[in-house]
């Protein structure tokens, strides 16, 4: 047996590698260099995600769902599909959106940036999850995407579906306004092991517009909403006084939390209310007494106004408010005279605060109480 000559490297490495590289072409391994696919791919329609508006509260946190989620499925139709043992037909997703920074996201699916500052959209797949990999089998040409499959055949045809589930996301400060139309993803197919990507599909996986997003201000603390405010007792004469229309005034805080360095504003609303600004008409026992609501400074306070707040701090922060029984103003002008039902010659009036949404009617049924709805805020 001869021996290989000095000086010269053996040929079993250079015979090894070249068995290397066919068999990884045989694989699929090599795409580029595959034949084109004889199988043809295609979608029975578009596939739109449509999301209904949301609302961003001051305190949500980054990486909390918003609004509620909608799910599409795309049904892949392919023919022709090869016979060849091992040799699978996959659906491959690729040029996809541009995607959040916070992307990929915790437990899987894909985050897609909107314009909408700190809103992305999350998609996840079933029952192959979203991706935005880059690999030899992720996107066409090892570019971001995902594998959907293999197409379970059925003679040379078959078909497969894969649903999409989109949901809103919080990423970071949250701006205001609609979120644009967006081309997610589109579909390309391969038979693994033969052929390099083939497609595009002529249909492709979008997102519709016309989603806005509100971002609120402030919200009411929890300490805050059904707030109840109890006015002292005080005799008849002093409110029949006319230099003194209203007596037993009380100040109370509503607490709200907002979003730091914007201008708040509120807006009370009441389903009763009087002639006079920010008077609540009467109810309960006394007669021709309603209550008004004041602001620190002792001016009252008109329903259905937005009100400034002021320039907001994060965190909390307290409305001061001041409710007084007054005398009713009747709708011809004249001031009323004072009715006591109750005997004493003293008068006793409960202010309910219904802050927020939901807030308690049950409440408002009762005779001695007066109700005042808070509408809410607006930036």
């Amino acid at each position: 047996m001869k021996r290989p000559r000095q000086g010269h490297a053996s040929p079993m490495p250079l015979v090894r590698l070249l068995a290397v590289l066919l068999l990884a072409g045989g694989l699929g391994l090599l795409p580029g260099r595959a034949q084109a696919a004889t199988s043809k791919c295609s979608t029975s329609s578009a596939a739109s995600i449509s999301l209904g508006n949301v609302t961003v509260p001051p305190n949500t946190p980054v990486g909390a769902s918003l609004g509620t989620p909608s799910a599409v499925s795309i049904t892949f139709n392919c023919t022709n599909i090869p016979s060849n043992v091992g040799s699978n037909l996959f659906i491959q997703a690729g040029n996809l959106a541009a995607r959040d920074p916070a992307d990929p996201p915790a437990g899987g699916g894909i985050l897609f940036a909107t314009s909408v500052p700190g809103i992305a959209l999350r998609l996840t797949g079933s029952p192959d999850q979203a991706s935005s990999q880059s690999c030899l089998r992720c996107g066409p040409g090892s570019s971001a995407g995902f594998e959907i499959g293999p197409v379970p055949r059925s003679g040379s045809s078959g078909n497969f579906t894969e649903t999409f589930t989109g949901q809103l996301v919080k990423t970071g400060p949250v701006g205001s306004g609609p979120i644009n139309g967006i081309q997610l993803m589109q579909f390309w197919w391969y038979e693994y092991g033969l052929t390099r990507s083939s497609g595009p599909m002529s249909t492709a996986l979008t997102l519709n517009g016309g989603v806005t997003v509100t971002q609120t201000i402030c919200s009411v603390n929890g300490d805050s909403k059904n707030l109840s405010v109890t006015l002292p007792a005080i005799s008849t004469a002093a409110l029949n006084d006319n230099a003194s229309p209203t007596a037993g005034r009380t100040r109370f805080n509503i607490n709200l939390t907002c979003q730091p360095g914007s201008a708040a504003y509120i807006t009370l609303a009441t389903s009763t209310p009087g002639s006079a600004t920010g008077v609540i008409a009467p109810s309960g026992t006394a007669g021709n007494v309603g209550v008004q609501l004041l602001d620190p400074a002792f001016n009252p306070i008109p329903f259905n106004t937005a009100t400034a707040v002021g320039s907001t701090v994060g965190g909390t922060t307290s409305l001061p408010l001041v409710a007084a029984l007054v005398r009713a103003v009747l709708p011809h002008g004249l001031a009323g005279r004072l009715r006591q039902r109750e005997g004493h010659g003293h008068l006793h009036h409960d202010l309910s605060i219904a802050a927020g949404d939901p807030y308690d009617y049950r409440a408002c049924r009762r005779p001695e109480v007066t109700c005042l709805r808070m509408a809410g805020t607006r930036p």
